[in-house]
């Protein structure tokens, strides 16, 4: 036990104040509640992909259009990929090739941004296959020249 009634009052009172400010640092104590200084944080959270792009099949000489939807914490940034590289100006929820040739088959992906980070849809597959061949069936003449080579 202090004796010493002055060092015994600053004692009191020192462990007072640092126990006050240990509850207030905790959100804790029996001081008054002031809500104007409190702040909610935002929610920490990565998008979330809920409709990913979709394989497509298309004919040469036409374009396809990709489209993700994300949910979570916005505002989000969108870049689209084809077969992993980046496409320039493919910053939305949608994309769109331009007109396609055969051999142009690759995969797309879009990467989703928030302020918490980003995350990347599924691929989707292009096909792109020659148009089938047609027959014009209204020709009314047929050409039945016959060429023979005899031999000299």
């Amino acid at each position: 036990m202090i004796k010493n009634p002055g060092r015994r009052s600053f004692i009191k009172k020192s462990l007072s104040l640092l126990s006050a400010l240990a509850l207030s640092g905790c959100g804790g104590g029996s001081g008054s509640s002031n809500t104007a200084n409190t702040t909610t944080a935002p929610p920490v959270a990565l998008p979330s992909i809920i409709s990913h792009p979709s394989d497509q099949s298309i004919l040469t000489g036409e374009s396809a259009t990709f489209q993700v939807l994300a949910e979570g914490p916005q505002p989000f940034s969108y870049q689209w990929q084809r077969d992993g590289v980046g496409i320039l100006g493919a910053t939305s929820p949608s994309y769109t090739t331009p007109s396609l040739a055969a051999g142009d088959d690759a995969s797309f992906s879009v990467a989703v941004t928030n302020d918490v980070g980003t995350v990347t849809s599924l691929e989707a597959q292009l096909t792109v296959a020659k148009p089938p061949l047609t027959i014009d069936s209204t020709a009314t003449t047929v050409d039945t020249t016959l060429l023979t080579v005899d031999n000299v």
